[in-house]
C-alpha cells in the first residue's frame, strides 16, 4: 500500500471514529460514511446506501447524484452491483 493509500485509509477510520450518534440523525451518519468509504477505495467516485425491501428498493443515502441515478436504473432492471450486494450481504 502507498503512503497516500495509507493516509487515505487512516483519515477515513479516523472519520469513521469520530461520528457520534445521537448528536447528528441518522441520513446526515449514513451520508458521512458513504463519504469516507469514497475516500478509503481506491479509484471510488462514488458510494451510496440501498434499501432493499421484499417490495421496493431506494437509495437511502448517495455521495453524488449520479450513484442514485446509477441505482435507479438497476432498481428498474432488478438486477446490478448494488442490488446484489444488498440481496448478497456482500461487496461487490
Amino acid at each position: 500500500m502507498t503512503p497516500s493509500r495509507k493516509t487515505d485509509l487512516r483519515d477515513s477510520l479516523l472519520g469513521l471514529s469520530q461520528i457520534a450518534t445521537g448528536q447528528v440523525g441518522l441520513t446526515d451518519t449514513l451520508t458521512r460514511v458513504a463519504e469516507l468509504a469514497v475516500q478509503a477505495i481506491p479509484g471510488a467516485v462514488g458510494a451510496g446506501l440501498t434499501l432493499l425491501e421484499a417490495d421496493a428498493s431506494e437509495t437511502m443515502v448517495s455521495t453524488a447524484d449520479f450513484v442514485t441515478e446509477v441505482d435507479d436504473v438497476q432498481y428498474g432492471l432488478g438486477q446490478g452491483p448494488c442490488i446484489t450486494a444488498a440481496a448478497e450481504a456482500r461487496t461487490v
